[in-house]
């Protein structure tokens, strides 16, 4: 615990001198310019206001592997190379009964097939609170190009899950 901890505090420092994010428009300052939406059949709404993105799902919201949300091209990763991804999330969740919302990178290979997927998978929406999430991942050496997803899983007509400035250093 102690070594992660003194990682994280390395990749922050290491993060707090990047000047470039590699997710493009992470913190939402141009809408939703570069992102694009996965939904099965079920209305998702998504909208930005202050850069914040919500994301409000309806009743019919029942695939349960969930909906990718949405979907944005990154700049190119170093496979076997560390990166901090983060993210600051609020949740408004009525029922938390099934429920998920996912942040991670796609490590893809080929046209479009999946090495990997890595980044913040144990998002509390329990909370209403803003609420900084982070993690530590290795790019798999298999990996051509990554994408930044944002999964739901779920979500009500009266959920809302919002995410703010999304890092990749």
């Amino acid at each position: 615990m102690k070594k992660q901890l003194l990682t994280l505090c390395a990749l922050l420092a290491l993060g707090a001198g990047a000047s470039d994010n590699l997710v493009v428009n992470g913190n939402f300052a141009n809408g939703l310019k570069g992102y694009r939406y996965l939904k099965n059949g079920s209305t998702i709404l998504h909208t930005v206001k202050d850069g914040v993105l919500t994301i409000t799902g309806d009743e019919a919201n029942s695939n349960s592997k969930g909906y990718v949300s949405a979907i944005t091209k990154m700049a190119t990763l170093t496979p076997g190379q560390k990166y901090l991804i983060e993210a600051t999330v609020t949740a408004n969740i009525a029922d938390l009964t099934d429920k998920d919302a996912k942040i991670m990178i796609r490590s893809v290979r080929g046209e479009n097939s999946t090495v990997n997927y890595l980044g913040l998978d144990r998002i509390n929406l329990d909370t209403k609170n803003k609420r900084i999430y982070s993690a530590i991942v290795t790019i798999p050496g298999a990996s051509e190009r990554n994408e930044l997803y944002i999964q739901t899983k779920n979500l009500a007509d009266t959920d809302t899950f919002q995410v703010e400035n999304i890092r990749v250093v």
